[in-house]
């Protein structure tokens, strides 16, 4: 991992550049998805989660849709030069990987390890389809970190383990477990996690 001006930090996960946000409050990461896409995208999105998965993407699932439903204008794209984001390119897909059903404190859970699984084989799964435009790079704030209150730490940690297993295989007790008892050890470990 590398940092980039303190807010966020870079790891390679295979061939896709993730971009971890740290230490951002959660008006400014609304702020800069608002300014970046207005509100298109989660009208977008809803629609998705209402027609395609009975109105609720739940924690551990990961959709991918279009970040625009047609090309952004030149506003857009000097929003994202403005921001320094993806180097002024426009940002091609949106992943939505939920961290919580509801907004409540999620300290105590592995749920951002969830999502990010989610979101790795979210994105595995869109780069095998050869008709889809591949992705290489994604930008992930730290999950579950503001309104769930999950320690920027536990969240890394978390994040790591999702990586560590679905994306490098390192673990493959943990890739397709053979029974229960290793899924509740790892998720009694990732919730006891302490810097």
């Amino acid at each position: 991992m590398d940092a980039c001006n303190g807010l966020y930090k870079y790891v390679w996960l295979a061939n896709v550049r993730f971009c971890i946000s740290i230490h951002v409050p959660l008006w400014m990461a609304v702020m800069v998805y608002t300014n970046m896409f207005g509100w298109q995208m989660q009208e977008r999105l809803q629609k998705v989660i209402r027609e395609d998965y009975n109105g609720e993407n739940v924690v551990g699932n990961a959709i991918i849709i279009p970040a625009y439903g047609e090309e952004p204008n030149e506003e857009r794209i000097e929003n994202m030069k403005k921001f320094n984001l993806c180097g002024g390119r426009p940002i091609k897909f949106l992943i939505s990987a939920p961290t919580m059903r509801v907004p409540k404190d999620v300290i105590n859970t592995s749920n951002a390890f969830l999502a990010f699984r989610a979101t790795i084989i979210a994105v595995q799964k869109h780069n095998r389809d050869p008709e889809n435009q591949p992705i290489r790079s994604v930008l992930c704030p730290g999950l579950g970190t503001a309104v769930g209150n999950m320690p920027f730490d536990r969240c890394a940690f978390q994040m790591l383990e999702a990586f560590e297993i679905h994306d490098l295989k390192i673990k493959d007790s943990l890739l397709n477990p053979p029974n229960l008892w290793v899924v509740t050890n790892h998720n009694d470990f990732m919730e006891d996690y302490c810097e």
